[in-house]
C-alpha cells in the first residue's frame, strides 16, 4: 500500500490533526493528486510500494521525496511525476 507522509519544518504532520482548516484542505489535495500519480504502483521485482515523503518549510516550499525497495521502483516513480 501506498504511504504518503507530510513533513513542514521538519515535523511530521498528520493530515487529519492539521488545526487550520486551509492547510488540512491542501494537504489533502496534494495527497489526492500523489494518489492519481502513482495510483496503485508497486515494484515489478518485490512487489513493494513507494513511500511518497512531502516537506518542506512551509506550505509555498513543498517537496517531494521518495522511498522504496530498489532503485528500479524510485525509477518507476520519478518517471511518474517528471511525465
Amino acid at each position: 500500500m501506498l504511504k504518503i507522509s507530510f513533513k513542514v519544518d521538519g515535523k511530521e504532520v498528520k493530515v487529519n490533526s492539521v488545526g487550520n482548516a486551509l492547510r488540512q484542505s491542501i494537504f489533502n489535495s496534494i495527497e489526492e493528486q500523489v494518489r492519481e500519480t502513482v495510483g496503485i504502483l508497486s515494484c515489478p521485482i518485490h512487489k513493494e510500494s513507494p513511500q511518497i515523503i512531502i516537506h518542506g518549510d512551509d506550505l509555498e516550499d513543498l517537496k517531494l521525496e521518495f522511498a522504496g525497495c530498489c532503485d528500479e521502483l524510485l525509477s518507476i516513480v520519478s518517471e511518474k511525476f517528471s511525465g
